[in-house]
């Protein structure tokens, strides 16, 4: 009797051992098909720098950040894209920031320099409505155009550049009477504009070619050519973002 209750307590085991195998395979492919779906799901929720087309509800693009004509202009010539923001990239060291003398003086001396000491280039930024604002673009996205003629072509986003040459800002050449050379003490305070970190330039294809930007600004293209002498070219900004109005007067004022 023992030794019947004993076969059947092991042949009760091996039959469970059994349905726990099968079990385990039906339920395999499911488990896989979880994960497949869970990793298809984490790969889609990816940051990238680009905007898909079947998005159906995009971030906003390089290209929003272009005026229309129905920003809320100041008698300044101003509006909430250049207010103050945070810094998005890394704060530069005072001493590798060009002065707020130096700054001012380049952006006063462009109307009759002629290019000569301060060469005028065009970054110019294709297809921009396919660039996440506030995102790094990729490689290439930035080129460098060597003149000063902004395009027509829609879509496309120019910034106006006033540069120097690398070897004259090495040698510290410069017209400017201020004998501050660079911002040493980190005398300019603000901020980065909104407008700044939207885009986020790269103007390494500046520097390959052997320029500095001392400042830049966003060509406009307004469609109410009424609003363009309140507001006249654009805002001038230093190369970190910074708002040339919020700048203190130089000392040669």
């Amino acid at each position: 009797m023992d030794q019947l209750q004993s076969a059947k307590s092991a042949l009760q085991q091996t039959l469970a051992e059994i349905e726990a195998a099968i079990a385990s395979l039906s339920t395999a492919p499911a488990d896989d098909r979880m994960l497949q779906k869970r990793s298809e799901h984490l790969a889609s929720s990816e940051s990238s720098d680009e905007i898909s087309d079947d998005q159906s509800q995009p971030r906003p693009s390089k290209a929003s950040v272009q005026d229309d004509g129905g920003k809320d202009w100041t008698e300044y010539g101003l509006d909430a894209r250049f207010q103050q923001d945070k810094w998005v990239r890394p704060k530069p060291p005072g001493r590798s920031c060009f002065s707020s003398e130096l700054i001012q003086w380049a952006a006063v001396a462009e109307l009759d320099d002629e290019g000569v000491e301060y060469p005028i280039l065009t970054l110019r930024h294709h297809n921009a409505s396919k660039c996440i604002a506030g995102e790094p673009c990729g490689t290439g996205h930035w080129e460098l155009i060597h003149d000063r003629v902004a395009t027509e072509v829609e879509g496309c986003l120019d910034l106006q550049l006033l540069c120097m040459r690398t070897e004259h800002v090495e040698r510290q050449m410069t017209s400017c009477p201020s004998e501050n050379f660079y911002d040493y003490k980190d005398s300019i305070t603000n901020l980065p504009c909104k407008l700044f970190n939207e885009l986020l330039p790269d103007f390494s294809s500046v520097t390959r070619a052997g320029y500095e930007v001392i400042i830049f600004r966003l060509v406009e293209r307004f469609k109410d050519e009424d609003i363009k002498p309140w507001v006249g070219e654009g805002v001038w900004l230093d190369s970190h973002g910074r708002v040339l109005r919020d700048m203190d007067d130089p000392d040669w004022a």
